[in-house]
């Protein structure tokens, strides 16, 4: 596979350079998926243009590890593959747009939600409003989770593709609808109406205020020692030690945001459509239940 590959930079630099990497790309796992191959990686490496891929080409062909070059230790026990899928919030127009670009097959995920494909690609933004446009509208709750559950089944489809298949799935808030979608618990068809139903469950449950949510440079158990016991606002997000996100009613977040970094600690809103996490939406469960 590396000769093969150092012969088509070859080829591609007689041409004058028509291809780029991801067309390299393309055309190695097109090539992987018509013979079939099983065989497990032996190499990996992350390139940044063709001429870096030459030179660690050469390298990954001697089995040599250095920067960016990974190799296989086959006298280390086999680990495990765990894909972590995200929620909202993560969303962009144009998402994945090359993928979609270069792997054609994943296309069929689009034709199964073109309302949402719209709305994932829409045209070339020239102008700050009319991006600023685009962007709310993917932020809307109901573009927002069927779009990601597209996104997040086109990743899993192209690295299953290559022959990395996880050992086990999980997700983050509304990502964990795709993990329960490429574990199999809900099929690929229903996907997008499961997200669908989700989102409007959502919803319906926000009152007057939709609430808000704010990104905080702290760890959780100092945001809640900063804000107090009485404080109206949850932790919804415990992601990493100094990154909190924290929900509730928009004044609410607003006074805890201001209270924070009154405290030197770093804290500002995030763009979401509505409180996630928080008492806010809770009455979306029972529309949610299985019997």
């Amino acid at each position: 596979m590396i000769a093969h590959l150092q012969s088509l930079l070859g080829t591609n630099d007689e041409a004058g350079r028509p291809w780029q990497l991801r067309d390299l790309a393309r055309t190695l796992a097109a090539g992987e998926a018509q013979h079939g191959s099983t065989c497990p990686a032996q190499v990996a490496l992350v390139a940044n243009n063709l001429d870096d891929l030459a030179v660690k080409l050469v390298a990954a062909r001697v089995f040599e590890v250095r920067e960016d070059v990974f190799v296989r230790n086959e006298t280390a026990p086999d680990g495990q593959v765990a894909f972590l899928f995200p929620g909202q919030g993560s969303q962009r127009p144009g998402m994945l747009a090359d993928l979609f670009v270069a792997f054609p097959h994943l296309r069929e995920l689009l034709v199964d939600g073109p309302r949402y494909a719209s709305t994932m690609f829409p045209p070339t933004a020239f102008e700050a409003e009319e991006k600023a446009r685009q962007d709310h509208a993917l932020t809307d709750t109901r573009m927002a989770q069927p779009a990601l559950g597209i996104a997040g089944l086109a990743v899993h489809d192209l690295l299953a593709s290559v022959g990395i298949r996880p050992d086990m799935v999980g997700g983050h808030s509304y990502g964990e609808v795709v993990a329960l979608c490429a574990a199999g618990v809900i099929e690929r068809r229903d996907l997008l109406q499961v997200s669908a139903a989700r989102a409007e469950a959502i919803l319906g449950a926000v009152r007057d205020d939709p609430g808000a949510m704010a990104a905080v440079v702290a760890t959780a158990e100092m945001t809640r020692e900063v804000l107090g016991p009485a404080s109206d606002i949850v932790i919804a997000n415990d992601n990493a030690p100094l990154q909190t996100v924290i929900s509730g009613l928009t004044p609410a977040v607003d006074a805890a945001v201001e209270t924070l970094v009154g405290r030197g600690i770093s804290a500002k809103r995030i763009p979401v459509a509505c409180g996630f996490h928080s008492p806010v939406v809770a009455g979306a469960a029972r529309h949610l239940l299985i019997t």
